[in-house]
């Protein structure tokens, strides 16, 4: 089993492909007796925040932490027009159900924006590859 660092004051940084895209993760330390991790997370990813701090304290036993995690876009993101597909037609069923308007595309996308935001409340097991 590996052994935790005792101390380490610096900083590193990793880029790489993972389940929920592309990402950047910096990760800066600064000696000290105590023990403390800070980490900024992009608000999507809120339900791994957990599954950070578990990871990070398995590997450090004293001085204070910063990790940073990143989404790296390459360009647009364009959301899933599969899963767009099926949001929109389920909202048009229930719109015509309760005879309302039609959603419109953007509310739609809207609508897919705001759920991916409520699931980041839910705490996650981090994907596998960073599970090290």
């Amino acid at each position: 089993m590996e052994r935790p660092t005792h101390s380490m004051t610096g900083v590193g940084f990793a880029t790489g492909q993972s389940e929920v895209g592309d990402l950047r993760v910096e990760v800066r330390s600064v000696n000290g007796r105590g023990f403390g991790v800070k980490l900024r997370l992009p608000p999507a990813f809120g339900c791994y925040e957990a599954g950070v701090d578990e990871l990070v304290r398995g590997k450090v036993a004293r001085g204070s932490l910063t990790v940073v995690v990143e989404r790296v876009q390459s360009g647009p993101a364009l959301p899933d027009a599969e899963l767009v597909r099926t949001t929109a037609s389920a909202m048009l069923r229930l719109a015509d159900e309760l005879r309302l308007p039609p959603p419109t595309l953007a509310e739609v996308l809207q609508w897919l924006g705001s759920a991916g935001r409520s699931d980041a409340s839910t705490s996650r097991p981090l994907p596998p590859q960073f599970q090290r």
